[in-house]
């Protein structure tokens, strides 16, 4: 929804959508994070050489992810 802001804002900036609005103007359940990413597993991509992060659909396969995403694992022998 857009909401119109009164005073001497420059004309262009009188309409504000609700994706601008900052981290303060969020209620207390949209700034409440609901998982913990700091704690999660990282490995190095052996092709960029990039560290990521442990993601649900490796979960079962975490042992064997080697590289952080299929471009790399497509481009892995140019890389090296």
């Amino acid at each position: 929804m857009r909401t119109r802001l009164l005073g001497t804002e420059e004309p262009r900036a009188f309409m504000r959508l609700p994706s601008m609005l900052k981290a303060c103007d969020r209620s207390p359940q949209q700034k409440k994070m609901t998982h913990k990413k700091p704690n999660l597993p990282a490995k190095t991509c052996l092709a960029c050489k990039r560290t990521f992060a442990w993601r649900r659909k490796w979960e079962k396969v975490w042992d064997q992810v080697q590289y952080c995403s299929e471009a790399c694992k497509r481009n892995k022998k140019s890389l090296h």
